[in-house]
């Protein structure tokens, strides 16, 4: 091992290298030093000649790491005297005058110091390490680095480089000290290298580096002091050492209403502060830190506060910006104002605004910034506030700090009433009160308020001050004005500095004394006179109406105005009002304006009927009045009245006047006042119209007098018309309520009973009609008629006069002759007879009836029959075979006469022939039965008299058949399929089954079925998949297909266990497994017939008698056999015939089921509600208990059961052994260490599966093992290889099985072990324990294990299954010595099942649980303590394998209890969980 050291220079200490020398020393063939020499200073290392070595057995006095120590490697620095070495100076920068210190060695006594090897630094300390000196001689020009060099011993040191920097002066900027100069050459600038200190050390301040500026904040001490040093903080040097004069420095600065205050230090009575150029600060107050003045008022309204604070000479400028109040804005129709502030956003802080009050008031609401104009704050005016310099403030808790600039501003002043009018009584002084009119500006006596007043006329005039008093915020104002020429009325206007005025009106109540007049709706210039007059929204209404563009002139006394001369008058003598409003306040009202009457004008009257007398009503204009005349054709109207709106007059005519002509207008008279006259031909009589009551009648047809009364028929152009045809030579007699007149009858009617309209007109114009004139007839004839056909409808035409279309009705021997029809000469009628009348000899007439609007009537026997045609049948429709329909036969003379009808000689009922005798109908049940369906019937059709014909026409049709289901067959089986459906009949009758024929179909005699024969060898995918079947009948014509055929569904039927009977004992068994149907139910065991088989309806189990009587070998298992549809069929060697020895258990009292229970035909004990054990010999005592669910390991296949007293038992499947004939172990597994492949869960079941290898023969074989507990809280029946085991509740039942292992030799036998222990123990005491056994033959059959009243019942199956075959087993505990041999806890009871070797699998299926058996000693009697105690395990043999069983039941008496053994259980969930 080799270790290498290095010496060399890394960096030499100067430029120049004068002295330089390497050696060595040896002793033998090893250096024992090395010795390197470079300017004086020398590198020695010396070696140890030894090493080391540290043998193993060392490791206990040594510490474990290297073995190999070298030591003795020596390195140091010799420096030869008379080589001086400068390490630093400092400081290391600074101005070439002044003191600096060298540190370094080799000095000597006597040094010389020179700085660029020209200039002496003169000594004033000089010892070996350590020399201070100070240059005398300026170097000049002054360089940018001064290089050191120290000579001493006639030798020099290296060379030192010091920086060289320039001063100039210093300055103080507040708070900011500042050094100026040039200091470029400071070596190390870096932040935190230039320092400040004050003289006592006890402050360091950071220096902020410029090359022409050094500068750093100033502190309070320093200030104190009066003096600090500038520190080279790389060398810890003073570089500067200053003493300067400080001006006042500010902290803080704040604004109020009128002063400023400094927050700061060194402030002094000679402190003075002046603002803008010159302005002083004024009414000063001092401390040291702090100072307080009042500047002039400007000095808050700029936004820039430019201040100097000067003392001793020195002067601190300042500069603070305040927020810009930039305006305001008065709200006109409230007392609410909004202030703008740019560029500022209040945020939380309080706000107040000052200016206006005393003491500043709070905003109403601040609008947020962005808004225009800045921030709006807006105010509502206190009742107290003023003109003022207004601003924003803060907080009242800091009396109001100002925070923006000030601005004039004035709420707006608000004059709310006059007190006293002027006038020369009171020297003119107008007194008003209002609010917001304090004269003065706030806390100054400037005047903020002026007075003016404006006169109508526009002229103004001061209103000078005179006086004013305050009470609650309310100002009482005195002024006086200019003494006018006569009273006036004027405005009063209060203006403030900043133009926010108000005005109130002050007037006088005008008067009206005379108005002119105009014409009646003529506009025209009217000229009111009066006083008090003014052009203050000066309104002039005459009558209501404006009157338009009013002047004042005459000092007020004369108004000159436009009336539109609109205001409607009925009486002209009663006066408009005038009305004169000045400012809307002072009225003056007269009614004085009349217009200039119109004449009259008279343009209409009402008529009045001819002929009577009454009230007539004369429209027109300007006719109100009170003295009327009206005359009408000269004669009076009497009692004239004109209506109150003047366009009207009504009087009474009394006269009758007689006119020639009525449509000449009479002459109407209006005088009024009798001086206004007015007249014109406008009075007419009416007519009124007529009205109709009766007419007289005349014959249709012949010209005759018309009679017509009515009323109101007068001789003014009188005509009359009847149904449209003028009436002729018309009379008015003298009663005018009676005409007459010549009518020709000639207006052609249509209904005999219709009226037609009689119409009387006068002067065209006033008419009357009504519906009031009727036609009579005569009587017709009948003379002749025309024959048709007996039976065969026709038109007849009957001959006569005096027919007419008015409600014609003919009959022919009483039946009616439809759509009778006259001719236009009146005498023929055709009509259209049924020929329906029967009659005994076509010679006998029958009798013609013509009747006309049911009055008029003539008859005569007149008309005969004609010989009808030969009857014959052309065809026939069809009916469906065998199904009732109707028939249409087609042909000729078909009669109603007795009608009868057969076809096939089968009656044909309700047979009717058409009315045009061509064709019959009838209902035919297709009753006639044929072997062939194309073969015709004959239709044979008979009427009296003595018509019969006949003809084979008639044929049967068939349906499509119907097919609805099938039944079914095996595949690849050929049986008998029936089809079921309708329309089935046996002509040419084909069926096929999926393509496939079935042959041999038959129809049934219902038509319902077909039965046929079917190979069943048609392929489909699987059962559920229909075949479709076809049916055809006669040669394809009439076909059917639906796939309703389906294969029936194999069953598989599984047999798994069966219950026992003894040998010889008939007795009932019950088989499990699935697919058991009660449909041929057949079970034969061994053979022999297992009768009264009945399956359940879950098809799982059925239950037989058996007669028990078929010999077997012991532990031999018998076939069961079930059967089902003779067809479906399965047999498993299940059955086992119980042990011949066995019987029911025996009690320790000496009873069968020691009394509590009775014995079944498996010969085990079914116990009764409250006892357990194979006995029922153990009480169940945990009357309300409570059973939690075991608790199942998911990792692993064990499980813990939880007692009441909080025993936890730990039980499982531990190992699997193959054993050889002598029981030595041939191949082991450890369950508890197996890695499971796949674990799953599903509700209540844990499922675990794993491979593992046969050593042997390097096969691997299959193990499961599934965990299921019984979650229910009671218990149930558990059916293992046909032995009934009664599970507890709240139990674990484990289901081990192993398949496909291949035994060492068929010898060999499989063990299977299972544990029960203790996990937990529930407690320290024992105060009750005792176990025992029951055992049949050398097996055990249970186990009980009593600790503390909770009993551990185990209850063994005598039985397992192996390779599906049930036999009878051994249960044994496994002892001490295979518990020792098998490395297992010997504080664990295992029990272990062996079985013989197998070919296919085994399985085992225990079940676990506990009992409480006795009440828990709650009290003092503990005997011992809990130790470990072994809890033995219920096993129990199933028909798959072997089940171990154990129960817990636990007892719960008090809730304590309860949540006592709910927080251990929610513990142990916990601890699984993790």
């Amino acid at each position: 091992m080799q270790f290498i050291f290095k010496s060399g220079i890394v960096k030499q200490g100067g430029e120049c290298v004068y002295e330089s020398n390497t050696s060595t020393q040896s002793s033998g063939d090893s250096i024992r030093s090395i010795q390197m020499m470079l300017n004086g200073e020398t590198l020695i290392g010396t070696f140890s000649d030894r090493i080391v070595l540290v043998s193993n057995q060392s490791k206990s006095t040594m510490s474990n790491n290297i073995g190999l120590y070298v030591c003795f490697l020596n390195l140091f620095i010799l420096c030869v005297v008379g080589a001086p070495v400068i390490n630093k100076i400092v400081p290391s920068w600074g101005e070439l005058k002044g003191t600096v210190t060298i540190q370094g060695s080799g000095f000597g006594a006597s040094p010389t110091v020179q700085a660029n090897g020209q200039y002496n630094c003169i000594t004033s300390y000089v010892s070996d390490t350590l020399i201070k000196c100070a240059l005398t001689t300026t170097i000049s020009p002054t360089p940018d680095t001064a290089n050191f060099v120290v000579i001493a011993n006639f030798a020099g040191s290296n060379s030192v480089a010091y920086g060289v920097v320039f001063y100039s002066f210093s300055g103080q900027n507040n708070n900011i000290f500042t050094i100026n100069g040039d200091f470029l050459n400071i070596p190390n600038k870096s932040p935190g290298m230039i320092l400040v200190k004050n003289v006592a050390e006890t402050l360091t301040i950071a220096v902020s580096y410029s090359r022409n500026v050094l500068s750093f904040p100033l502190d309070k001490s320093i200030v104190e002091d009066g003096q600090f040093n500038l520190i080279d903080d790389t060398t810890n040097g003073v570089v500067l050492h200053l003493t300067p004069q400080f001006s006042p420095v500010v902290n803080e600065v704040i604004y109020f209403a009128k002063r400023i205050v400094i927050d700061g230090y060194l402030f002094t009575a000679s402190t003075a502060v002046t603002t803008s150029v010159s302005d002083a600060c004024t009414d000063p107050a001092w401390t040291p830190v702090g100072f307080a003045c009042t500047p002039i008022p400007s000095f808050f309204k700029s936004t820039a506060l430019n201040y100097k604070i000067t003392q001793n000479g020195l002067t601190t400028t300042m500069t603070y910006n305040l927020r810009d109040l930039s305006s305001f804005l008065n709200d006109p129709n409230s007392d609410t104002a909004t202030l703008f502030v740019q560029n500022y956003n209040p945020g939380a802080g309080v706000i107040t605004i000052g200016g206006f009050t005393l003491i500043p008031f709070s905003p109403t609401s601040i609008t947020n910034v962005g808004l225009p104009g800045g921030t709006h704050f807006n105010i509502q005016y206190p009742p107290n506030a003023q003109c003022g310099d207004a601003f924003i403030s803060g907080d009242p808790n800091f009396q109001y700090p100002r925070i923006s600039t000030s601005i004039s501003a004035c709420p707006t002043p608000v004059i709310q009433n006059s007190l006293q009018y002027p006038n020369n009584n009171n020297n003119y002084y107008l007194a008003f009160q209002g609010k917001f009119l304090n004269n003065y500006f706030s806390e100054t006596q400037t005047q903020a308020m002026t007075y003016t007043i404006l006169y109508g006329d526009g002229t103004t005039a001061p209103c000078d001050f005179v006086n004013q008093e305050i009470t609650n915020s309310i100002y009482t104002t005195t002024c006086q004005i200019p003494a006018p020429v006569s009273p006036s009325a004027f405005k009063l206007t209060a203006t403030t500095n900043t133009l926010a005025s108000s005005t109130y009106y002050v007037g006088y109540q005008p008067i009206v004394n005379t108005i002119t007049k105009t014409d009646y709706m003529i506009p025209g210039f009217v000229t009111i006179t009066g006083v008090g007059f003014s052009s203050f929204d000066l309104i002039v209404a005459i009558g209501g109406s404006v009157c338009a563009n009013p002047t004042v002139s005459d000092e007020g006394r004369q108004i000159n105005c436009e009336f539109a001369s609109d205001v409607p008058v009925i009486d002209f003598n009663d006066p408009l009002e005038v009305k004169v409003s000045v400012n809307s306040v002072d009225i003056g009202v007269n009614s004085i304006f009349l217009y200039n009457r119109p004449t009259p004008i008279i343009s209409k009257t009402t008529p009045l009927s001819y002929n009577t007398t009454g009230q007539i009503t004369i429209s027109g204009t300007f006719l109100y009045s009170n003295a009327l005349s009206v005359k009408i054709a000269s004669y009076p109207c009497d009692n004239p009245v004109s209506n109150e709106d003047g366009e009207s007059i009504t009087c009474n005519l009394n006269s009758i006047i007689t006119v020639v002509d009525i449509n000449v207008p009479l002459e109407v008279l209006v005088t009024i006042e009798g001086t206004y006259i007015a007249k014109d031909d406008v009075f007419y009589f009416v007519l009124e119209h007529p009205t109709i009551i009766s007419a007289t009648s005349t014959v249709y047809g012949v010209s005759g007098m018309v009679t017509i009364t009515g009323t109101n028929i007068f001789p003014f152009g009188l005509a009359v018309q009847i149904g449209g045809s003028p009436c002729t030579t018309i009379i008015v007699t003298e009663n005018p309520n009676t005409v007459t007149c010549q009518f020709g009858s000639g207006v052609p009617i249509t209904d005999i009973n219709s009226p037609l309209t009689v119409i009387v007109s006068m002067n065209t114009i006033y008419k009357a009609s009504a519906p009031a004139f009727f036609y009579t007839l005569q009587n017709p004839t009948v003379s002749s008629a025309t024959s048709v056909v007996y039976g065969t409808p026709g038109i007849v035409t009957i001959t006569g006069t005096l027919f007419y279309n008015f409600g014609l009705v003919v009959t022919i021997g009483g039946s009616t002759c439809g759509t009778p029809l006259a001719s236009q000469d009146t005498k023929e009628v055709t009509c259209i007879f049924n020929s329906d009348v029967q009659v005994l000899d076509l010679a006998t007439p029958l009798e013609v009836s013509v009747t006309m609007n049911s009055i008029y009537n003539a008859k005569n026997s007149v008309f005969l029959y004609s010989d009808p045609a030969p009857v014959s049948i052309i065809s026939s429709t069809s009916t469906v075979y065998g199904k009732t329909g109707t028939v249409t036969i087609t042909g000729t003379s078909f009669l109603n006469f007795d009608l009868v009808v057969s076809i096939g000689g089968s009656a044909c009922l309700n047979a009717i022939a058409s009315q045009d005798h061509k064709e019959i109908t009838c209902n035919f049940k297709s009753d006639v039965t044929l072997t062939d369906i194309n073969t015709s019937l004959q239709i044979i059709v008979a009427y009296e008299p003595n018509f019969t014909t006949q003809n084979s026409v008639f044929q049967y049709v068939l349906e499509n058949p119907i097919i609805t289901s099938s039944t079914s067959t095996l595949y690849g089986t050929a049986e008998k399929v029936t089809i079921s459906g309708s329309m089935f009949f046996n002509f040419d009758l084909t069926v096929s089954i999926g393509g496939s024929t079935c042959l041999n179909a038959v129809a049934s005699q219902d038509n319902k079925e077909i039965t046929c024969d079917f190979k069943s060898d048609v392929q489909v995918p699987n059962t559920k998949t229909p075949l479709e079947v076809l049916i055809s009948m006669d040669s394809m014509k009439y076909i059917s297909k639906s796939s309703v055929f389906y294969y029936i569904e194999p069953i598989q039927v599984l047999v798994s266990s069966s219950t026992s009977t003894k040998y010889g004992i008939p007795g009932t068994v019950t088989i499990t497994g699935n697919n058991f149907f009660n449909d041929k139910l057949v079970v034969k065991i061994g053979g022999s017939n297992c009768t009264e088989a009945v399956a359940s309806q879950d098809t799982k189990q059925l239950t037989c008698q058996f007669k028990s009587d078929v010999e077997a070998a012991y532990n031999t298992a018998l076939d069961v056999y079930v059967g089902i549809k003779s067809r479906f069929n399965t047999t498993e060697p299940v059955f086992l015939y119980l042990r011949p020895d066995k019987s029911c258990p025996i009690g320790s009292n000496g009873q069968e089921c020691s009394g509590h229970g009775t014995c079944n035909q498996q010969f085990a004990c079914d116990c009764i509600k409250g006892w357990a054990s194979s006995d029922c010999s153990i009480g169940d005592n945990g009357g309300g208990t409570v059973i939690p669910d075991p608790n199942v390991n998911p990792n692993d296949t064990s499980s813990t059961i939880i007692t009441p007293s909080g025993t936890m038992f730990d039980v499982g499947i531990v190992l699997i052994n193959e054993m050889d004939k002598d029981n030595n172990v041939v191949q082991s597994y450890n369950i508890t260490s197996i890695n499971w492949n796949n674990v799953t869960k599903q509700q209540n079941e844990y499922m675990y599966t794993t491979l593992l290898q046969n050593d042997n023969k390097g096969f691997n074989s299959t193990l499961n093992v599934k965990l299921t507990f019984n979650n229910l809280d009671e218990r149930v029946y558990y059916n293992f290889a046909g032995d009934i085991i009664p599970i507890l509740p709240k139990s674990i039942k484990y289901q081990v099985e192993l398949q496909n292992y291949t035994f060492s030799s068929s010898i060999n036998t499989m063990q299977f072990i299972f544990k029960s222990g203790i996990a937990q123990e529930g407690g320290e005491c024992v105060y009750k324990s005792n176990t025992s056994t029951q055992s049949s033959g050398d097996s055990i059959r249970s186990i009980q294990m009593m600790l503390n009243g909770e009993t551990l019942i185990g209850t063994f199956s005598d039985r397992i299954v192996l390779d599906n075959r049930p036999s009878y087993n051994q249960v044994s505990k496994l002892t001490d010595s295979q518990i020792t041999q098998y490395q297992l806890n010997s504080q664990v009871l295992y029990v272990s099942i062996t079985t013989s070797s197998f070919k296919k699998d085994v399985v085992v299926d225990p079940n676990f649980g506990v009992l409480v058996t006795s009440t828990p000693d709650d009290k003092n009697q503990c005997k011992k303590k809990f130790a470990a105690w072994k809890i033995a395990l219920i096993v129990v043999f199933g028909s798959v394998g072997v089940a171990l069983v154990v129960g817990t039941v636990m007892l719960i008496k008090k809730r304590a209890v309860v949540k006592e053994f709910n927080a251990k259980l929610k513990a142990l969930n916990n601890n699984n969980q993790s």
